[in-house]
């Protein structure tokens, strides 16, 4: 269960980017992949959609964990996102060994930047989030 309440600010900050550009360009081959996945989870997340986000971009792990609270992975997706304020988000390097990969994301949130490493797994044919970091 505390892994639940740690997951959802970093949810939410996630999933509340403008997603005004593109930093997916900046990569190529299976890192750009890595990337466009992450910039999927943050316009999914500006679309509102909880089944995407969880049925689509995570992988089989985190939702997993994501419902030993209780809730549905859907259900905690679409409350973050009702609570996150809009920030810029841009994927800063991206590593991919083998089946997973990492990525640093730089995030402006409410004029503070932070720095993020997220974890991808190759699931189901793409990349799927593992970590929020």
């Amino acid at each position: 269960m505390r892994r639940r309440f740690l997951l959802l600010p970093v949810l939410a900050a996630v999933l509340a980017g403008c997603g005004t550009t593109s930093s997916a360009t900046n990569f190529s081959g299976a890192e750009q992949g890595v990337a466009e996945q992450l910039e999927a989870l943050q316009s999914a997340g500006e679309s509102r959609d909880g089944d995407e986000v969880c049925g689509e971009l995570l992988s089989a792990e985190l939702r997993t964990a994501m419902r030993a609270g209780g809730q549905s992975c859907a259900d905690q997706v679409e409350e973050a996102i009702a609570d996150a304020d809009d920030f810029d988000l841009e994927v800063v390097r991206v590593q991919v060994q083998g089946d997973s990969a990492t990525a640093e994301v730089t995030a402006r949130i409410d004029g503070a930047e932070r720095r993020r490493t997220m974890e991808l797994v190759r699931e189901r044919g793409g990349w799927r989030v593992s970590s929020l970091g």
